[in-house]
């Protein structure tokens, strides 16, 4: 968590590739009057200096620059979906399982429930190890 100490949001601007962004600068307690750079969005838009936010800091090429740390479950709402879709096609092969059992237990279908015979065991005295080609 770092404590906001400058906070300044310009109006959104379009970047050279067309993609439109909100600047957002700020400057925390634990750097300083460092300028920290990143992107605004509705929550940076209610922040003001003495709040204290989740933030992530880097700096690369001299610059300094923040993102908003993730929540912890951000990002399992795109797994949640997928993970749904597969436990209900789970259950409905479950039920469609269901469906074959109760159908060969009502005598509706019938399945070979004898128990096959085992095989007459073999003498080894029969067994000619010569005989078996390696």
């Amino acid at each position: 968590m770092e404590k906001l100490t400058y906070v300044k949001t310009d109006p959104e601007r379009t970047s050279k590739k067309g993609n439109n962004y909100i600047p957002c600068s700020i400057k925390v307690e634990s750097r300083g009057d460092v300028f920290i750079n990143g992107y605004g969005d509705d929550e940076t838009a209610t922040w003001k200096a003495g709040d204290e936010v989740d933030i992530m800091i880097t700096e690369d090429k001299g610059y300094v620059n923040f993102k908003k740390a993730k929540a912890k479950n951000e990002g399992r709402a795109k797994h949640d979906g997928a993970i749904l879709d597969r436990i209900m096609k789970v259950e409905d092969d479950v039920k469609s399982i269901k469906k074959i059992l109760k159908k060969t237990s009502d005598g509706k279908k019938k399945t070979n429930t004898e128990t096959p015979t085992p095989a007459a065991p073999v003498d080894d005295e029969e067994i000619n190890i010569d005989e078996i080609n390696f």
